[in-house]
């Protein structure tokens, strides 16, 4: 029997009063229209303590409120609560986030003053180019991967740490996929040094990163069934003969380019 996992993710919209003040409101079925809850950043603390699982901030007057303000409130909030903030809203730049989200951010996720991009994997290539040669984030530390049983046609997620030497800066890019089709496009052509990072994630998630030079196992034997970081993998209980093994060069076992 399945069991049905939900995630409650208050929505907090951001508006500007009469008085020119920078407020919080909400939206319900009970208050269709914009009704005051108070600052943003004490209700956000009132919906931690209430067990939700990640907070929405929109910025609904974008027009009237400069972008400064709502990274003001933001980062109060932020500071505020230790759980995922995702923000909406008049954002267009990655200096203030922009050229990306015109290729494929999914969201925003500020969270313990980090700040993961969550992208399409169709244009994961398309948003890595653009942080390596107009960001200059020059360096993948990382590649890692996570399973989300819960997470319904979005099970796997690969999570990409981000190195800018020359500002001093660190973000991380998120995609998600579903394990039915587990396909993420490879950025070794973008950053070399995540070949064994790539296969290493491929060998613990199953996680298929499509033109890889050379997607094997990196960890476990190369016909070892299974992948030993997912969630719904066995614990113990596995029998593993050694069969003895002669190990042929790479270049003879593995195609790479």
């Amino acid at each position: 029997m399945n069991t049905l996992f939900r995630r409650i993710i208050p929505k907090i919209l951001i508006s500007r009063h009469s008085n020119l003040k920078v407020i919080g409101g909400i939206t319900t079925r009970q208050y269709e229209t914009f009704r005051f809850i108070g600052s943003p950043p004490s209700q956000a603390r009132i919906f931690e303590s209430n067990m939700a699982d990640e907070i929405i901030l929109i910025n609904l007057d974008h027009k009237s409120i400069d972008l400064g303000a709502f990274v003001d409130v933001v980062s109060k909030v932020s500071s505020e609560i230790f759980m995922p903030l995702s923000v909406g809203g008049g954002i267009n730049s990655l200096d203030q986030a922009s050229k990306v989200f015109e290729v494929g951010i999914e969201k925003v996720v500020v969270d313990r003053g980090e700040l993961t991009l969550f992208i399409k994997a169709a244009r994961l290539v398309d948003v890595a180019k653009i942080l390596r040669d107009q960001l200059r984030f020059e360096m993948c530390v990382g590649v890692n991967g996570i399973h989300f049983p819960e997470e319904t046609s979005r099970e796997l997620h690969a999570v990409y740490s981000l190195l800018s030497i020359t500002r001093n800066q660190r973000i991380r890019l998120e995609v998600c996929v579903s394990v039915k089709d587990p396909h993420i496009p490879s950025v070794v052509d973008v950053w070399a040094g995540t070949n064994w990072h790539e296969r290493e994630t491929y060998d613990m998630f199953g996680i298929i990163f499509d033109n890889h030079p050379g997607l094997t196992r990196i960890l476990m034997p190369d016909d070892w069934a299974g992948f030993p970081q997912r969630k719904d993998y066995p614990l113990g209980g596995i029998e593993i003969e050694y069969k003895g093994a002669t190990i042929p060069a790479p270049s003879q076992r593995r195609s790479y380019k």
